[in-house]
């Protein structure tokens, strides 16, 4: 969606986080009683256009939001007065070697789509809060927003810095990473990042550029240092 491009916009709440059309075709009470929260604040005609951007904005393989939906939600905090562009960063993930899982995949292994799900899921499993999303930015790409903003809302320790949470997401991605290369039996599967902080006044095209930018730094410096051990 382009950046200018007008949008329904999305009542800033905590209640919102864990709503997708996914879990509303198989509810939970706790799910209804946030699908009834939005009906009540939103009304039915804006509840119902709500949940069908989000299912126009959801990566249909992970469940996550999509790149469209990424700009989307970046756009929104731009836009959002009561948000210092400051407390906001980008983590650019991608997948090192990914194209060898599924050179490799057989009837007895998995396949990458099978590994994307599964990045996805714990993606999900984040402890993420309001103003802060996982994407998936396409392929073997992701994107995880980090927003300070609110420090007091969601399941995370508000003691936490932006630095420290932003440290404790990579730590587990790698550790994730680790575990599935080794259980596919791929040991040169690894991740990149590329970790930028928002700049006042900067449009949502150029800060995730940055990000990538960054990322690909990291791989690059990756394999001069691979060339270097040779």
């Amino acid at each position: 969606m382009p950046e200018n491009q007008s949008h329904i916009p999305m009542p800033q709440t905590p209640m919102l986080q864990e709503i997708s059309p996914g879990n509303l075709l198989n509810p939970t009470s706790d799910l209804m009683e946030r699908w009834t929260f939005i009906q009540e604040l939103a009304g039915p005609i804006g509840a119902n256009a709500i949940l069908a951007r989000d299912k126009a904005e959801t990566d249909h393989l992970t469940g996550l939001l999509d790149r469209n939906g990424l700009k989307d939600r970046l756009a929104q905090l731009n836009a959002n007065s009561n948000v210092n562009p400051e407390d906001i960063s980008l983590v650019f993930i991608d997948l090192d070697n990914f194209k060898a899982v599924n050179d490799r995949s057989t009837g007895r292994h998995e396949t990458g789509d099978e590994v994307l799900v599964e990045f996805g899921k714990f993606l999900k499993s984040l402890e993420l809060r309001s103003g802060e999303v996982a994407a998936r930015w396409g392929g073997d790409e992701f994107c995880i927003v980090i927003n300070t903003n609110n420090p007091h809302n969601g399941k995370r320790n508000p003691a936490i810095s932006k630095e420290e949470a932003i440290k404790g997401f990579t730590q587990r991605i790698n550790d994730k990473i680790r575990d599935i290369a080794i259980r596919i039996g791929i040991p040169e599967l690894g991740v990149s990042y590329g970790i930028v902080d928002h700049k006042p006044g900067e449009k949502v095209n150029d800060f995730i550029a940055r990000a990538d930018r960054e990322m690909y730094a990291m791989k690059e410096q990756k394999k001069q240092s691979n060339l270097d051990n040779l």
